[in-house]
This record gives C-alpha cells, structure tokens and sequence, in this order.
C-alpha cells in the first residue's frame, strides 16, 4: 500500500518499488479522474527514487507517465534532500533578501522607516525556512549583513560603512535596551522548540511517527539521534525549562529530565545523578523503590559524600509528593515561561532567551516619549554616546579635525553639543522663555544633562520638547556640515514648537 501528504492542489505519495504498486498506483489516479474530472498533469509530476536502482526507477516512470528526477528538489518552497544541505540550497533563500532591497527607494526613508521595513519585511522572508531548518551561522550572518546594511545605510552597498551600534545591541528586544530587530537565530531556536513541543503532546501525527522509528520515544529527553540532532539538539534545554509536568501517576513524567519538582533534577544533583543506573527512570519508578533508593544508584555512590548526601536532601525533598501519587489519575503538563498563559507560543520562548539574562534597560522611557519614531531612535543612540559626532567618528579611524560647528572653539562631544555649546546653551535659554515651556514649572535642569530625560520627575510634555529640541539641534549641527546653511538659535525656536504643536494635536 502507499501512503499520501496533501496541501492544496499539491500531492505527495509513497510507494515501495514494487511493479504491482505502481500499477495500483495509477488505478487509484484513473478512478480519482473518472469521479472528479480532474487528472494528473504529467508535466508537472516526477518520481523520485530512494533506494531503488536505475532500472526500476524508469520502468516505474514509464508505467506512471511522469519524469525521473533525484534528490535535492524543491517541494512548497523548501529544498528535499537525502543528504545535508549544502551552499547553493540557500540560494534561493539569499536571493529573495536581494530582491526586495533593489525594489526599495531606501533614499526616501527615515531610519525609523528602514526599521519598520526590517522588522515587517525582510525579518519574515526567513520564518517559513526556519521552521523547519536550522539555519548554518554562514547564512543567518549573510542575512544579517543585508539587514545592517539596509538599517544604517538604505539599499546603498558601497562606500565606507559606518556602523554605530553593534548588532548585538540592536537585536536586544527594547526594554534590554535594543531596537528590536529580530535576532534570528534565537527565532530559529524558538521556532524549532515548538516541534519538541507538539512532540510532548503525543499527537498521533506521521512526521511523530517518522521520528519515532529513528529516535524512539526519548526524543528532546535523552541524547539525540544523529539524524535528529541537528534540527532539534539546541532547542532541546529550552523544552526542559518551559515544560512543566503536573504529576499524578508518575509514569509517564521523566525523573530526572523533566522539570516536574522545583525545576530539572539532574542539574540540581548533579554528582548524584552521576550515579543513576537509569538516567532514563519515570517518577512512578523512583517512588516504587523509595523505601531503598540506594537500589537505584551505582555501588560508587558510597564512595562520594556528596552524593549520599545529595541523595538524603532529595528523598526529604520529594517523598511527600511521591507518597500522594494516584495511579488511576493522568500525568499533565503545560507551559510555564512568562507571557505564555499556559500553552506554547514561539514569542515566549524567544523572549526567554533575549531577556532572561538581561536586566531592564534605563532607556526604557524613551520609547513612551510623545515624539516621532525617528527622534526616538536619535535619542536612542545619543544616549548612549553612539551618534557621528566627531569624537566617535575619530575613535573609529576617520581622520577628521574635531571641531565643533556650532560654535567654532570647542571639540565635539555629545555632552558638549548638547549641554556645554554656547550654541546650545543660548537655544535652551531662548526655549525657557517661550510661553509654552515656561507652563511646565521648572524643568530647566533638562537643559544641564541630556540623561535627565530619562529621570522620571520630570514633566512628561517637557522631557518631549528637550527631545525634540536636541533633534533640531542636531539637524542644524548636520546642515551646516553637509548643506553650508546656517541659523541662529533662536530661528530653531519655531521649529521646536511646531513639532510641539503637531505631536500635542496628534496625541490629544
């Protein structure tokens, strides 16, 4: 008998390389045809042969009326193959990063627009790849290279780059002080999780069964089989912290793999599960040789101390639990990690990785700011020292004098653009007497310290005009480098409050 996948108006079937199938075969086809008016397109149709010789493979093609091709092919966009895949089945995947760039007027945009584009766009191109594959560091860095590109400099892919935030940084979700720009191989990471998690849920699924006949029923429990461990061995520890068993027979929940007691056993006792004879034991097991756990252990266990006493902390830990298992009730799980409400989501677990580590971020305030995306990622940078100012174009090799445009003396540094310049300093004083700032009560220590903005006594409609007056400021520092015009502070007043006046309509 042969065996069938179905999408759409696409087919899949398996035979064994019998003649007397393959005529079966076709019968079924011709009955298909005679009850639906609908036929096999022979054009369209190959055969693929595994393990099955030369001969065979074409009398079966001719019965059929089909092509003969082989291994690797592509079937709903994804490349098949026997073997592992190499360099050129990604080109397909790299080809369509190049295409959208070259059809992209990246010249109109603003950063934040560049931004919105990356994260809507060019971060999902991959997904349906990274579902089912993990992606090889060569081709995730060759992707990232686009997306870097694309964010600092449009579609322009020549000339000297200047890159000012690592991309590290960048790809760290916002409240851990990024931009939030996908990071594609912890999503690669995440999505591979969910198959470990469909997996956990014994549905009765053909690629379960698949895995099963290579794996047997330890998958993402025990070591991986080689033909497994490539697509599922990274995601495998992510499975363990987020799965949670809710034990009530025991026998069906892993001891000391599954994270059923205050988290996984086998990294909290680590020297004593050293000593286990069955890495392997359901809890059902341990708690059946509870009255002598010393049953379970390898005679060396005496040998180490801090095994016999690991043993005695975790028998005064569990018994109570495994005094209470009920062997007519069902083993449950569900998954626990933040944000995930019980059941599995990819988000939750890419989450965890980018954030779990990492402590909020002091930037945080910027992104609530009542101003324009592209002033916030501005601020974003300045804050942390990371605009061209001449300072930081010198760092970075560029042979430049640094002086100061604003005010033709001084070296150009972010606190001395901002907060020192006499430019600066003559624009804040002007800003303070305007009608519309003096509202606001004494907000004037703004002016002092550019990270006052993320000082929460402030308030908020003030820290929003000092913002987007250190954008203004910027721009008129950027016209008199690039375009040779030039204004005094107080002609850059106006355009302070116009932007005031536009945002304070748009958000009311």
């Amino acid at each position: 008998m042969f065996s069938s996948l179905f999408y759409a108006d696409d087919a899949l079937f398996f035979f064994k390389p019998q003649q007397q199938q393959a005529h079966l075969f076709k019968l079924v086809l011709n009955v298909f045809h005679k009850l639906s008016g609908l036929s096999l397109n022979s054009q369209k149709s190959d055969l693929v042969a595994m393990f099955c010789d030369a001969p065979t493979t074409q009398n079966h093609a001719s019965i059929l009326q089909c092509r003969m091709t082989s291994f690797p092919l592509t079937y709903l966009g994804l490349p098949l193959s026997d073997k592992q895949l190499c360099r050129a089945d990604y080109d397909s995947l790299l080809a369509r990063f190049q295409s959208k760039l070259e059809g992209w007027s990246s010249s109109l945009l603003s950063i934040a627009g560049r931004l919105v584009l990356i994260n809507s766009c060019l971060s999902s191109l991959p997904v349906y790849f990274m579902s089912l594959f993990k992606l090889p560091t060569w081709v995730i860095k060759k992707i990232d290279s686009h997306r870097r590109n694309f964010l600092w400099h449009g579609a322009k892919q020549d000339g000297k780059k200047l890159v000012m935030v690592k991309w590290d940084t960048v790809t760290k979700p916002k409240v851990v002080g990024g931009l939030g720009i996908v990071d594609l191989k912890a999503f690669n990471m995440s999505l591979l999780t969910k198959w470990l998690w469909r997996w956990s849920q014994n549905h009765p699924s053909l690629w379960r069964k698949l895995a099963a006949t290579l794996q047997g029923n330890c998958l993402s429990l025990g070591p991986l089989n080689s033909k497994l461990s490539p697509l599922l061995k990274s995601s495998e520890h992510l499975l363990q912290v987020g799965l949670v068993f809710d034990v009530n027979n025991g026998s069906s929940v892993l001891f000391w793999h599954h994270n059923w007691f205050s988290g996984i056993l086998k990294f909290t006792y680590q020297e004593l599960f050293s000593h286990a004879l069955d890495p392997f034991l359901s809890v059902a097991a341990f708690a059946a040789q509870l009255s002598n756990p010393f049953l379970l252990f390898s005679p060396l266990l005496h040998n180490s101390q801090t095994a016999i006493s690991q043993l005695h902390s975790l028998i005064l830990d569990v018994s109570s639990l495994l005094q209470q298992l009920s062997p007519l009730a069902i083993d449950s799980n569900s998954w626990k990690l933040p944000g995930a409400k019980g059941y599995f989501s990819t988000n939750s677990v890419y989450h965890f990785i980018k954030t779990l580590p990492a402590p909020r971020s002091s930037l945080n305030p910027i992104w609530k700011f009542r101003i324009p995306p592209r002033f916030k990622i501005f601020l974003w940078q300045m804050l942390q020292n990371k605009i061209a100012t001449l300072d930081n174009l010198q760092r970075r090799g560029w042979s430049l004098p640094n002086r100061c445009s604003l005010c033709l003396a001084d070296c150009e540094t972010v606190q001395h653009l901002f907060n020192q310049c006499p430019f600066s300093l003559d624009f804040f004083h002007c800003l303070s007497s305007t009608p519309t700032f003096m509202s606001l009560g004494n907000s004037s220590a703004l002016f002092k310290d550019h990270l006052a903005l993320l000082n929460g006594i402030f308030e908020d409609a003030a820290k929003d005009i000092v913002a987007i007056s250190y954008f203004i400021i910027w721009r008129e520092r950027c016209n008199r480098i690039f375009k040779d015009t030039s204004k005094i502070p107080s002609d850059l007043i106006p355009e302070v409050l116009v932007e005031w006046t536009a945002l304070k309509k748009l958000y009311n």
